[in-house]
């Protein structure tokens, strides 16, 4: 059986999670990012799973819905949307990764299962989970850990193993405050039940199931296994790295090849006509989704369903996902434009220097903006770069005045 974590929370995705779960995350023109998880337990032939959910959930839940476009609304296992709910002996949101399990313990019983997978929400990558289960097997290894090659100055963001000529595991440290070689632990997990139950059970004070259940039982000794994982895979929990993982898929090459028939991405479908080019548009270097209407000059973008470019306009480096529009004249540089927002006639939106967001500037890099959800962008208005567009915001929220760099729009007229 899989249990897919899917309930975290992030300030690393700004305005993005304001309303929906990381895992709920539009991604590549017309997916979200759960459903590679989705696809990789479908191609797998894992048709038992359970989903956590917990922050923001509602996107989430109505995406997956009874699990169709991933073979997973069957009578016999399918998915199982795991919420918090209320017990006659306790009542409490989930504490952490540890505490999410360990109140699903009773569906691993349920379910017989003798091996459960434990899943991130929020990674875009392929995996054949068979083989990872295989080697685990073969090894008879308590927990094995999948792992691969990270540049070590994004060390800081993982957990590192230092891995054995025989594979085994023999020192992990989560998330190191300085550069660390080695490979970087994915979050995916496969455990046997029995050996998960028991350090669940043994330490009901443990919240985080990295630093206080496998850290532990690297430490003294027990099989923990690394299988090694060379494919592609991208944790898109901040902004910097899910705007890369997008404009990777622009290459010539991307990294992440979503057109392989013997591996297919599969997802919920919105149901649009095909994407249009008018007389006057320029597209190039993009990715384009059912819907799409597009007059004017789209360079290096992702185009969600249902986006809509008038003439004059122009999108260069950005994203923009369902439903956004574009009015005539407006300008859109490095922008990552949220679902239904509306940017008006002659709106610039990147312009300036490259001033770092004074609140949070680790988030927005390479002078990249994000508009909110929802967001009406006035006739006219002008915004710098590493802004931050709060969701709903309208034209009372704006004073006319140009938007400095590195500064913040809220929804009730708050720089």
């Amino acid at each position: 059986m899989a249990l897919v974590l899917a309930g975290g929370s992030t300030r690393d995705l700004s305005v993005l999670t304001d309303m929906r779960a990381a895992s709920s995350l539009p991604f590549g023109g017309k997916y979200r990012v759960i459903d590679f998880t989705l696809s990789n337990l479908c191609n797998s032939q894992i048709y038992q799973l359970g989903l956590l959910t917990q922050h923001a959930p509602l996107s989430l839940h109505a995406h997956v819905g009874i699990g169709k476009p991933w073979d997973l609304d069957r009578r016999e296992g399918g998915v199982m949307i795991l919420q918090p709910y209320q017990r006659q002996s306790d009542t409490r949101w989930y504490l952490g990764t540890a505490d999410a399990v360990r109140q699903n313990l009773d569906v691993l019983r349920h379910a017989r299962a003798r091996w459960v997978l434990i899943l991130p929400g929020d990674l875009v990558y392929k995996m054949d989970y068979s083989w990872l289960l295989e080697e685990h097997i073969e090894r008879n290894a308590a927990v094995t850990l999948a792992v691969g090659p990270i540049d070590p100055k994004e060390s800081h963001r993982f957990g590192m193993c230092q891995v054995d000529e025989h594979n085994r595991i023999v020192a992990f440290r989560e998330k190191p405050t300085e550069a660390m070689e080695g490979l970087g632990y994915m979050g995916i997990a496969c455990f046997n039940v029995e050996v998960l139950h028991k350090e669940l059970c043994d330490r009901p004070e443990a919240n985080n199931l990295v630093t206080e259940i496998i850290e532990p039982m690297v430490a003294r000794g027990d099989r923990v296994e690394a299988y090694r994982y060379e494919g592609y895979w991208e944790d898109v929990g901040t902004v910097d790295t899910y705007y890369r993982a997008s404009m990777d898929l622009l290459n010539d090459t991307p990294r992440l090849n979503l057109y392989d028939p013997e591996w297919v991405v599969y997802t919920r479908s919105v149901e649009l006509p095909p994407a249009r080019l008018g007389a006057q548009a320029m597209v190039e270097r993009s990715l384009l989704a059912n819907g799409c209407n597009v007059e004017g000059t789209v360079e290096n973008s992702i185009l969600f369903p249902g986006v809509r470019v008038e003439e004059g306009a122009v999108v260069k480096h950005s994203i923009l996902m369902n439903g956004a529009s574009v009015a005539a004249g407006a300008t859109l540089d490095h922008v990552i434009v949220d679902k239904d927002v509306r940017i008006g006639v002659n709106v610039l939106i990147g312009q300036g220097e490259a001033v770092p967001h004074k609140d949070f500037p680790e988030l927005l890099t390479g002078g990249l903006s994000i508009v909110g959800r929802d967001a009406v962008i006035p006739d006219g208005i002008i915004i710098g770069k590493h802004c931050v567009i709060e969701p709903g915001v309208h034209a009372v929220d704006f004073d006319g005045a140009p938007v400095e760099s590195g500064t913040r729009i809220r929804r009730g007229g708050d720089a």
